[in-house]
């Protein structure tokens, strides 16, 4: 840990100058944690306070008039010392923490009642203050001890309206000063009539009240008037809110309308455009109309989506244009987890708010709770406008940099999100010291691979830094080895000259990677890194940043049948065999089916241990084919979502992780499972990709298995030679080990060499050892002792089965 170090103690007489101690002084420890810049305004300004150790008295001689008049105790061994006019409270804490036997020295901190508005529902606005969990929300009640006002920040709720008329609201709607009400002239020379509080683009007219609800419920979470003694507060109790219609009374609209509010609120002077909406493709139509947006300085938050899809891979607009001046915001309920409705996205998505349950003006005077990305928007721009209130000279770019680096970090949104955080009004509102003593953080890093070769990584800052060298950070290989650098490139991202990309030599070894980043890497102003946010920066290893990657093999293997026929009320199964033994770490599946009417059908994948993993159950309506479609637990949308024709990838209806863990070697099958009439169709093909390890024998180790075989009885083999080719038989392999005969199993004799099984005694069996049993004749026809969870394959749904052994990696198999 790095810390400076105090002077030591020496021995002194009392001569001038010099607060004198009565008692032995102390080395100070280093346990206390660092006196944090404050704004002038929180802070006496004519004193501060001073813990000595064991509550030694404190003395000032007369010769410390120039920096102390006068001492006042506190409490035993606290005491007040009041400075001399002129002293800043800042540099006496500097200098008197060097004295002797100060165990700490603090400013003397004005304390304040805590700001609660008089709105008769605001204890059923968690969002703001959480009574149920305390700290999962934006910590407004701090906030506004700071600051309730923004009447200089115009916003334009770009929505269905707003119900200007609502008690809440109608104070802090916006009124066009140019335009003279209802008297059918185009005043202010805007090419609108008569736009008094906006305008409504949906009907063409000039009234863009809310004739759905939903404009009118965002304008509330931004702006109802706040300590009124009516419903709610807003996050800005004072604030413009410009009503800018182009949804209809349905909530839909179109790109046309949307360009034309875009622009109408940017000639009208507004800072903060609220786009609670989406859902459409791209449009550069659109995308132009959010650059103009840019060009003026205007700040555009908008909502991340509610599919519980990841932006980074299927893109939800307007949030996910590249526009510098886009907030895209994400979703988080009362216990600060993401919604299970949010969309998400760790590059595309700045921040999360809250967005579940969220109480707010309706149209005619009512309320209601409500949920989706679109109530989180509204809490950004309501904290954009009271941090733009507050520093009236900043551009968007810093507005936006402000809020992204002050959000609350939480683990459900790490990897999920940009910043890794949810919003925190009250340390975006913080007074800015005017020196900057906060260490940058990592807020994400993503290795760079192709195929089977590690080629680097990204790394993302939560805020502009100096540089990022190769003495800063150490990249080792699976051996402990340092890998060497190539290059370090400073990237354009979210944050300005906040993402570096790292480019290292090839690596093509399976095995764990891990990349140490600082803590020596610093911003603009010198602070060293204080990764784990405690306000001291540069300790190690608190501040190092450390992330590891495993690289894993891809096999991809495909069926060699195809055009396998798929009937009515029939199950069709295409076999594809694994030879090579992988311990499984992701798995994909691909399969290309042509079939009219898919919700005929139920597509799964059989493991060679008889695990049923279902990827789709009659999805797709009356559409038809699956068209290379790619099923992986990783994919932004559910199957159920999908709309056939299926092409792309999606989310299976179960989840492939259940086979993580497990040996891929032997029979896979697709089975396709028709469940109703008059429409058929084929497998075409279908593929398996499997990231993993190889299996090997490890060193030193037994290739044995030691296997006990218990309750074997009524078996009949079926192992005449000729038999293994026959079409009932297609799939299996001659066995290596046969059951032998007993009482109650009356046997046709073998026509080939086999080795037997002995009933109820250990066998003791080579790897990739092949058994026949026949379990047609009892359920619990075998009971098999695995110790170590060596694998047993099932290789065939027929009757007549075969077990496949395996030893796994590294795994002492010789036992019973």
């Amino acid at each position: 840990m790095r810390r400076r170090k105090n002077p030591a103690p020496r021995k002194s007489s009392p001569v001038g100058l010099r607060v004198e101690f009565l008692e032995p002084r102390y080395t100070p420890t280093s346990n206390y944690p660092p006196i944090l810049p404050a704004s002038p305004s929180s802070v006496a300004a004519d004193s501060v306070l001073v813990s000595t150790y064991s509550r030694q008295p404190l003395a000032i001689s007369p010769s410390m008039a120039k920096l102390v008049t006068h001492i006042s105790a506190v409490s035993p061994g606290t005491y007040q010392v009041w400075l001399a006019p002129n002293i800043n409270p800042a540099d006496a804490v500097r200098i008197i923490s060097q004295w002797p036997g100060v165990a700490y020295v603090e400013p003397n901190y004005r304390l304040h009642l805590a700001l609660q508005p008089n709105d008769p529902y605001f204890q059923s606005q968690w969002a703001l203050a959480n009574a149920t969990h305390p700290g999962a929300d934006i910590r407004a009640l701090a906030a506004w001890d700071t600051n309730t006002n923004a009447a200089g920040v115009v916003v334009a709720v770009i929505d269905t309206g707003i119900d200007y008329t609502h008690p809440d609201l109608t104070a802090n709607m916006w009124r066009n000063a140019g335009e003279i009400p209802n008297n059918g002239t185009d005043d202010d020379g805007n090419g609108y009539i008569d736009d008094v509080f906006g305008y409504d683009f949906a009907n063409n007219d000039a009234d863009p009240r809310d004739d759905h609800g939903h404009g009118t419920h965002v304008a509330g979470i931004i702006g109802a008037v706040g300590n009124n003694a009516t419903g709610i507060a807003g996050v800005a109790w004072n604030v413009p809110l410009m009503a800018v219609k182009f949804l209809d009374s349905n909530g839909t609209g179109t790109v046309a309308d949307a360009v034309k509010a875009i622009d109408y609120a940017i000639s009208m002077g507004a800072r903060i455009i609220n786009a609670s909406w989406g859902g459409a493709g791209y449009s550069a139509i659109l995308a132009q109309a959010i650059r103009r947006a840019e060009n003026a300085g205007v700040l555009f938050i908008a909502a991340a989506g509610n599919n519980a899809t990841n932006n980074d891979l299927v893109p939800n607009y307007p949030a996910s244009y590249p526009n510098t001046n886009i907030i895209s915001v994400a979703a988080t309920d009362r216990n600060d987890n993401l919604a299970g409705f949010s969309n998400f996205g760790p590059n595309t998505v700045h921040l999360a708010a809250p967005g579940v349950s969220i109480l707010s003006t309706l149209p005619n005077g009512q309320y209601a709770f409500w949920s989706g990305t679109s109530m989180a928007t509204p809490h950004v721009s309501g904290a954009a406008a009271l941090l733009w209130a507050s520093h009236p000279n900043w551009s968007y770019r810093q507005i936006k940099d402000r809020i992204l680096q002050t959000v609350d970090m939480l683990p459900a949104l790490n990897n999920k999100i940009l910043t890794g955080g949810r919003l925190n009004l009250a340390r975006a509102l913080q007074p800015l010291d005017n020196q900057d003593r906060s260490g940058p953080r990592v807020l994400r890093l993503n290795w760079l691979q192709s195929g089977n070769e590690l080629l680097g990584f990204r790394v993302t800052f939560n805020e502009t830094i100096a540089g990022l060298s190769s003495d800063a950070v150490r990249v080792t290989d699976p051996d402990g080895r340092r890998i060497g650098i190539l290059s370090i490139r400073r990237l354009s991202n979210a944050l300005p000259g906040s993402s570096f990309e790292v480019i290292i030599r090839r690596q093509i070894v399976a095995g764990t990677y891990t990349v140490e980043i600082g803590p020596n890497v610093t911003d603009l102003a010198g602070n060293w890194m204080d990764q784990d946010g405690d306000g001291v920066p540069g300790q190690i290893p608190q501040d190092r940043y450390v992330e590891r990657f495993t690289l894993q093999r891809t096999y991809t293997y495909r069926t060699s049948i195809v055009n396998a026929p798929i009937r009515d009320f029939s199950i069709t199964r295409v076999p594809l065999t694994i030879r090579t033994p992988i311990l499984i770490s992701r798995i994909n599946v691909q399969v290309n089916i042509l079939h009219s009417w898919t919700s005929d059908l139920v597509v799964s994948l059989i493991a060679p241990w008889g695990q049923e993993i279902v990827l789709a159950n009659r999805r797709g309506g009356a559409g038809k084919n699956f068209y290379n479609t790619i099923f992986s637990d990783d994919a932004p949308a559910p199957v159920s979502a999908g709309v056939a024709p299926f092409r792309g990838t999606y989310r299976p209806e179960q989840d492939l992780s259940a086979l993580q863990g497990q040996n891929a070697a032997g029979q896979w099958i697709l089975q396709v499972r028709d469940v109703a009439a008059a429409d058929t169709g084929k497998v075409v093909q279908w593929a398996i990709y499997i990231a993993g390890q190889p299996l090997a024998n490890a060193s030193g180790r037994s290739n044995r298995l030691h296997v006990r075989f218990q309750s074997i009885f009524n078996m009949s083999l079926l192992a005449d030679s000729h038999q293994w080719g026959s079409p009932a038989r297609q799939g299996l392999s001659p066995p290596d080990y046969l059951p032998t005969p007993t009482a109650q199993s009356p046997t046709t004799q073998p026509q080939r060499s086999a080795n037997a099984i002995p009933s109820s005694a250990p066998l003791e069996l080579p790897n990739n050892a092949l058994v026949l049993l026949d379990t047609s004749a009892s359920s619990s026809l075998l009971s098999i002792e695995m110790l170590l969870a060596e694998r047993v394959l099932l290789l065939s749904d027929t009757d007549l089965a075969q077990y496949h052994f395996l030893k796994s990696q590294g795994r002492n198999a010789d036992h019973d």
